[in-house]
């Protein structure tokens, strides 16, 4: 009995380690690929994206595409959410598994049944109300995955500081992130790729992936986008703030 159980472990594990092939997302620009050494910005490059902390408002950023690292596109695996109330931790383990993944040669090794174990135990309401608090994915994180990951949980009332953290994320570490957003004015989890950024917000599009859906077996068949607008609307629809986990690799 012991042995299947282990079995059974194991064989969870590697849900989240495996590959589709991959193609470049639709609509995106063409960025210059990054080396796994190149995630860590440079000085230059850290003075250059603080300024977009210190922006007020959407004309002082030049319209681009903000673009994560494209080994995070090929070593991404998409779970679909188990349940009604997975939302939070199979979004966590999707975007979390993409940054392990790309930077070792190995996956994430907790299954998603583990981290809902743990969080759920952390924040008892996420058992029956669906999508954990945010600080409950933050405090897994802290507790149990600091040594893959390193994170920054931000929450603010300003929708505009919001979009200001999700492009200096962006650009500072090319990594996906995870989001609180809602879906039919229920809480939900996504994970942000890209921002498409046009010095609106209506003019913006955001790709992401959401856990709702089915593996569709390739990234661009997993992909989605909205307007940044509808996005931000989402992020705080049953929320007092927009809630962002930002996590990158060690």
């Amino acid at each position: 009995m012991k042995k299947l159980l282990i079995l059974a472990v194991l064989i969870l594990g590697m849900v989240s380690c495996e590959k589709p092939s991959l193609i470049s997302p639709p609509q995106e620009k063409v960025i210059l690929p990054l080396t796994v050494a190149d995630t860590t910005p440079t000085r230059a490059a850290k003075a250059a994206t603080l300024s977009i902390l210190n922006t007020t408002n959407a004309s002082q950023i030049p319209s681009q595409m903000f673009a994560v690292n494209p080994i995070y596109k090929t070593a991404y695996y998409h779970n679909k959410q188990p349940d009604g109330l997975s939302c939070s931790w199979t979004s966590y383990v999707n975007c979390i598994n993409c940054i392990v993944t790309a930077n070792n040669n190995y996956c994430y090794p907790t299954p998603i049944s583990i981290v809902r174990y743990r969080c759920t135990a952390y924040y008892p309401e996420a058992s029956t109300k669906g999508a954990t608090n945010i600080l409950a994915l933050a405090w897994h994180l802290m507790t149990y995955d600091q040594g893959y990951i390193h994170y920054l949980q931000k929450s603010t009332s300003s929708r505009w500081e919001a979009t200001q953290y999700m492009l200096y994320h962006i650009t500072s570490y090319h990594t996906p992130f995870v989001v609180r957003s809602s879906i039919n004015g229920i809480g939900h989890y996504r994970v942000v790729f890209s921002i498409d950024w046009k010095q609106s917000e209506n003019s913006s599009i955001v790709y992401y992936t959401d856990c709702l859906y089915a593996n569709a077996t390739t990234f661009n068949g997993n992909l989605r986008s909205m307007s940044l607008s509808d996005f931000l609307t989402f992020m705080k629809v049953d929320a007092n703030a927009y809630n962002m986990l930002f996590m990158w690799p060690n």
